[in-house]
C-alpha cells in the first residue's frame, strides 16, 4: 500500500472515530445498568450531549473521540472479539490512540491480538474474519514483531492455494471492501 494511500485510509479511520463519537454522544450510561452492556449496545435513554460541541474544531473533535473511546473502553477491554464490529472499533481505537497520543486504546487492542495469538477470525476466507488483520497490521507497523502477522501470513498463504469457485463469490457485500482488501494489500508492504 502507498504511503498516500495509506494515509487516506487513515484518515477514514479517524474519520469512523469521529462518527463514533457523535453517535455515542446519545448513548451514555446509566446508573440503572446491572452489568455492563455488549458493544454495539444503544440505552433506552440516552441522555444529554455531555458537554460535547458539535462545531468541528480540533479540540471539539479530541473530546468526542475521547469520550467515544473511553465509553467503548470500558465495555470491550474485558471481552475481546475477533468479530467484525470489534475488527472496526479496533480500528478506530488506533486511529483514536495515534490521533490523542493515548497509548490505552491501542493496548486494549495489542490486548486483544494477544488473547487471540493473533489469529484471525474462525472462517478462512470470508471477509469479516480477515477484518481484524488491519488492526494487527497497524500494530505490525508501529512496533514490528513477527508474532503478529505470522498467522496472518500463513492463513493468507493457504487461502491463495485454494481453487477459485466462481459460483461462490468471496466478497459479495459492499462493506467487505472494507474489511478485506486493505488486510490483502497492507500485508504486500
Amino acid at each position: 500500500m502507498t504511503g498516500q494511500l495509506w494515509r487516506r485510509w487513515l484518515i477514514l479511520a479517524r474519520l469512523v472515530a469521529v462518527v463514533m463519537a457523535i453517535e455515542v454522544c446519545f448513548a451514555q450510561t446509566t446508573s440503572q445498568a446491572v452489568a455492563p452492556p455488549s458493544a454495539g449496545d444503544a440505552l433506552r435513554n440516552p441522555g444529554p450531549l455531555s458537554h460535547l460541541s458539535a462545531g468541528l474544531r480540533r479540540g471539539s473533535i479530541h473530546s468526542a473521540m475521547r469520550k467515544v473511546a473511553d465509553w467503548q473502553l470500558a465495555r470491550v477491554q474485558a471481552k475481546p472479539s475477533e468479530d467484525w464490529t470489534f475488527a472496526a472499533l479496533y480500528a478506530g481505537m488506533i486511529a483514536a490512540s495515534d490521533t490523542l497520543g493515548d497509548p490505552r486504546y491501542r493496548q486494549v487492542v495489542e490486548q486483544a491480538g494477544e488473547a487471540f495469538h493473533w489469529q484471525l477470525g474462525p472462517r478462512q476466507t470470508h471477509a469479516d474474519d480477515q477484518a481484524i488483520g488491519q488492526s494487527y497490521l497497524a500494530l505490525y507497523r508501529r512496533a514490528p514483531d513477527p508474532r503478529k502477522i505470522a498467522p496472518l501470513e500463513a492463513q493468507f498463504d493457504r487461502i491463495l492455494l485454494l481453487p477459485d469457485d466462481p459460483a461462490k463469490p468471496v466478497w459479495w457485500w459492499s462493506d467487505a471492501l472494507f474489511m478485506a482488501p486493505p488486510v490483502w494489500s497492507g500485508l504486500r508492504n
